[in-house]
């Protein structure tokens, strides 16, 4: 028999055992293989092997169940192949020699039993390879479920930690599941939950009435801190998004803290600490964010319709893509200003931001839709291809602004107070009450 037609034995049967034929007699499996001249001792070391490797010996009756595992499929393709060598490997020899371009029929004696010396050593070589790959993988994954086991022992330790009365043993609880999740990535599923179920029960709901913005603020317990640290830390390595809306987080530091697509909708942050957050795509529908340290945070393309933001700290802040749909920035008598903040492209339909003093801020592309800009100062602040449709500019000063054309201005809601940019030229024309500030 040759090596070749073998080959296409195994291969087909390894096929049928993977399609689950059921009811298929030895009688048929042997005139199928027939056009093959597969000698009967071949076929039922065969048989053997695959009923051993999967389990099924219910006499002739092939009925091979689904493989649970690519590892018996490895184990199972393995020692097929090997059973092959073996059994044919006077076959095996002549196949090799016919295609390595060395006819070993024409060789002298002492020739030809060197190159089957040579073929029989290459042979070896690679059984031994495939042996030490197999005694690597089972190595690894001894190591996985002795690692699995450690980590499942530390992880129900700090949940006992966790049930204690004592506040320094419940911290020290949190701090071990924070080491999980840094030492275990693919086991810090449970951690993040069980730290998020915690907050969750350890902050108190939201006021459901805005409160005053001079009302006070109460201290978060430390517990809270270091499991929003923990989990806040936890999504720089892991595709994890902190569920934690409707929750009082007032006075929190969250400088720095990965909160990714986090939800945190209608919670409070008052008087929270976020100097370069990361809040890329957060739900903050009508969060608390007033009197808040915003400085470099980054608000990209995150849901912040409705939310409160007034006497909060906005420098090098980015609100690009975000949706700000009637947020507050600023109330009647409030005056506050802002530093290099991109809106571009953010969505500002119906926002308050009255008296607000910007300072080379980029409104490129922003939707200003009846929003309220009265009493506004733009200093180099770039404003090309700004919808100011209904837009509210009473009192608002224009003269440092960027890019923004007449046609802009033609829907917008201006008065006499409003002050443009000398480059427009006279605004009678285009119905304007505002009169274009002084040459300088």
């Amino acid at each position: 028999m040759e090596f070749l037609p073998w080959g296409a034995v195994g291969l087909s049967s390894f096929l049928i055992f993977q399609a689950r034929l059921s009811a298929l007699r030895l009688d048929c499996l042997m005139r199928r293989f027939s056009s093959f001249r597969v000698s009967y001792s071949s076929v039922m070391f065969y048989l053997y092997i695959l009923f051993r490797v999967t389990g099924r010996t219910r006499g002739l009756i092939v009925v091979p169940p689904r493989v649970k595992s690519a590892r018996n499929t490895f184990i199972a393709v393995v020692l097929i192949l090997g059973a092959t060598l073996a059994i044919e490997w006077g076959s095996t020899i002549s196949w090799l020699g016919e295609h390595i371009g060395v006819d070993l029929k024409n060789l002298e004696p002492d020739a030809k039993a060197a190159a089957q010396g040579q073929l029989r050593l290459a042979a070896i070589q690679l059984a031994v390879a495939v042996g030490a790959l197999m005694a690597i993988f089972y190595t690894a994954r001894t190591y996985r479920l002795t690692r699995r086991g450690q980590v499942t022992d530390r992880f129900t330790k700090a949940l006992e930690r966790l049930s204690s009365e004592k506040e320094y043993v419940r911290i020290g609880g949190i701090l071990a599941l924070g080491q999980i999740l840094h030492d275990a990535r693919d086991q810090s599923e449970d951690a993040q939950t069980v730290l998020q179920n915690y907050l969750v029960n350890h902050t108190p709901e939201a006021p459901a009435e805005w409160p005053d913005a001079g009302a006070t603020t109460t201290s978060l317990p430390a517990e809270v801190q270091t499991a929003v640290d923990a989990l806040g830390t936890a999504t720089r390595h892991a595709d994890f998004r902190l569920r934690l809306s409707n929750r009082t987080l007032t006075r929190l530091d969250l400088r720095g803290i990965q909160l990714v697509s986090a939800d945190l909708s209608r919670s409070d942050f008052r008087r929270a600490d976020l100097e370069g957050a990361n809040l890329w795509g957060t739900n903050l529908f009508h969060a608390d964010l007033r009197r808040c340290d915003l400085r470099n945070a980054l608000f990209v393309n995150a849901n912040l319709r409705g939310a409160r933001l007034q006497q909060s700290r906005i420098s090098h802040t980015s609100f690009a893509g975000a949706l700000l749909k009637y947020a507050v920035f600023s109330d009647e008598g409030t005056y506050w200003s802002s530093e290099e903040t991109s809106f571009r492209h953010a969505n500002l339909t119906g926002a308050i931001l009255r008296n607000f003093h910007f300072v080379d801020c980029d409104f490129r592309d922003a939707d200003l839709g009846g929003a309220n800009l009265s009493g506004a100062t733009f200093e180099r602040c770039r404003l090309a291809r700004a919808d100011l449709t209904g837009t509210d500019l009473h009192g608002a000063d224009l003269r440092g602004s960027l890019g923004i054309v007449r046609e802009q201005l033609k829907e917008a809601k201006t008065n006499t107070r409003t002050q443009f940019p000398s480059y427009l030229g006279p605004t009678e024309n285009l119905g304007l009450s505002g009169s274009p500030s002084p040459p300088d």
